[in-house]
């Protein structure tokens, strides 16, 4: 895009959470961590069950202090 520095490669790790029950996953959520650089992102997606699939989810995300989930 005009006016800005071409993006370099960036690394993004992403650590999936559950319960040893996986009971997250039985209710159709799914619970991250990403890592990019030095900012931590928690994102919570629901649904996905039906419909559409994968791409028909609601999706809460925000910035947290570590790699664990808050």
């Amino acid at each position: 895009l005009l006016g800005r520095p071409e993006a370099g490669p960036s690394v993004l790790t992403a650590t999936y959470f559950d319960t040893s029950g996986q009971a997250l996953r039985r209710r159709g959520l799914a619970l991250r961590v990403r890592r990019d650089g030095d900012r931590r992102v928690q994102t919570l997606k629901a649904g996905g069950l039906g419909g559409a699939g994968l791409f028909d989810r609601m999706e809460w995300e925000g910035d947290v202090a570590g790699d664990e989930p808050d």
